[in-house]
């Protein structure tokens, strides 16, 4: 990808791969890479939360209880089983499983809460003042 760009943006494993790869890449290749988490520079500038990815329910008909509850309890079982899916990881991905531990604790946020809702807010805000997206107000 940095063949044909001067930047790219990477997520999940490869994102993963890549800084456990940081310290390598400038010994056998003597090109050093700025490493930027997109996530900590919008939060560090913007003073709130940066919102990547939502699971959400959208519906044509009435409300379905069931589906809403199927999330919540697949949510509740993911972090009931965090070591397992490190143990399950690690074996995949050739990364310490403190490095999966630490994504799966620290960098995703489970809840979209008030705060994650001001975070979306600004983007939206900011995207539009700069052109970026339409004029946008919620």
């Amino acid at each position: 990808m940095l063949e044909i760009a001067d930047a790219a943006i990477l997520i999940g494993d490869p994102a993963l791969l890549a800084l456990e790869e940081q310290a390598n890449r400038f010994e056998r290749t003597g090109e050093r890479l700025v490493y930027l988490d997109l996530a900590e520079e919008w939060t560090r500038s913007m003073h709130v939360p940066f919102v990547s990815a939502v699971w959400g329910i959208a519906c044509s008909g009435p409300f379905d209880e069931g589906i809403a509850n199927d999330f919540i309890l697949s949510r509740i079982h993911g972090l009931d089983n965090i070591d397992a899916l490190v143990a399950e990881w690690s074996k995949k991905l050739p990364v310490p499983e403190q490095t999966i531990r630490t994504y799966l604790t620290t960098n995703i946020h489970y809840v979209l809460d008030e705060d994650c809702i001001e975070g979306m807010r600004v983007f939206f805000r900011e995207a539009g003042r700069l052109g970026l997206l339409p004029e946008y107000s919620f």
